[in-house]
């Protein structure tokens, strides 16, 4: 399948470069006002796919071997009580949920015929499969 040669557009409105990762998804470093005490503007890298964004590109993420799926935490924060998964297919441009217990992840496994990804954990060393719906 090919995409698009046409640029991208920035998802943060301003000129940061955008470094390609395969199948037309992309990181993009930006900033966006910050409502922390400490900090104005908070700087992020996000993954993204055609002006989509997908999350945020410092948690462990992993692409399909095809390039039509991306699996990514929503959130990666220590002492959460889960994590939810975001699975984004980008044939069918949506996202769907999945949790998981909050332990720290190590890598993913992709089946053959992507319909499932294995995720796994350093500690305890554990891992869950997850099932990819079907459109």
């Amino acid at each position: 399948m090919q995409h698009s040669q046409s640029p991208v557009p920035n998802l943060f409105g301003g000129k940061e470069d955008k470094k390609d990762v395969g199948d037309g998804f992309y990181e993009q470093a930006g900033s966006v006002a910050s409502n922390s005490l400490w900090e104005a503007v908070a700087h992020y890298t996000y993954l993204a796919y055609h002006g989509v964004e997908i999350g945020n590109a410092s948690y462990p993420y992993s692409i399909s071997p095809s390039g039509r799926f991306v699996i990514i935490p929503e959130s990666y924060y220590h002492g959460a009580k889960s994590h939810k998964l975001k699975i984004y297919d980008k044939t069918l441009n949506r996202f769907v949920l999945r949790e998981v217990e909050p332990q720290v992840i190590s890598g993913y496994n992709w089946a053959a015929d992507e319909r499932m990804v294995t995720v796994f954990f350093e500690s305890p060393l554990k891992s869950v499969p997850l099932k990819i719906p079907k459109p």
